[in-house]
């Protein structure tokens, strides 16, 4: 479930005489939270260099699941794990980006930046949802990452693509309902009167109330 370094997190903060842990399960724990620490540095690292060469390439980006949380919402995003990095694109104003674009995204797909164009399969769900990924851009924010600039979704649309990648999981992910309940506890300006009409106009009312409701 991808929720071994936040369990060992949560554990260490308990009485250890309490808990009275077998010495090779905390061990394992300890170890799983410096294993992520260390991943998660090294896509920090991957994703800023990414960023800066999608720019260069006249693309600019928008972070999209964990990248995003772990800037916006979780405040010790170690204990967070994620299995690999996306990313929704777009030319720069004024720009048309030449041929070579493909060969710049497959490359960084080989390092685990899944970077679309238009769309990201991971938000419509290949195809099946109606999502106006437009309108996600106009109420997009910028921010930077490790010195490069690139955008986010506004809370309600970051919270919506949750919900949906949770019912890409079944609502069976533990990690991807957690994501949910510390987007709704963190982000404290999201506007529950936006929320609905957004469901709304995206055709997703049932996956969304269904992944509250789980969560």
């Amino acid at each position: 479930h991808g929720m071994l370094p936040i369990t060992g997190a949560n554990l260490r903060r308990c009485d250890p005489a309490l808990l009275n842990l077998p010495p090779d399960l905390a061990e394992r724990l300890e170890v799983a939270a410096f294993e992520n620490a260390l991943l998660k540095e090294k896509d920090a690292v991957r994703l800023a260099a990414g960023l800066a060469r999608l720019r260069a390439a006249g693309l600019e980006a928008m972070l999209l699941k964990g990248a995003a949380l772990d800037l916006l919402v979780y405040a010790e995003p170690w204990v967070a794990s994620s299995r690999d990095t996306d990313l929704l694109v777009r030319p720069l104003p004024g720009h048309r980006p030449g041929p070579h674009i493909q060969e710049l995204r497959d490359a960084l797909y080989r390092e685990g930046i899944e970077c679309d164009q238009g769309e990201h399969h991971d938000v419509n769900m290949n195809g099946v949802l109606p999502i106006p990924f437009a309108r996600i851009w106009e109420d997009a924010r910028p921010v930077r990452f490790r010195g490069e600039d690139a955008w986010v979704m506004s809370p309600e649309d970051l919270l919506i693509s949750l919900c949906i990648n949770s019912c890409r999981k079944r609502f069976l992910r533990l990690k991807g309902l957690f994501d949910i309940a510390e987007t709704v506890r963190r982000c404290g300006d999201l506007d529950w009167e936006r929320l609905p009409r957004k469901v709304r106009d995206y055709r997703c009312e049932g996956i969304v109330y269904a992944a509250l409701c789980v969560t």
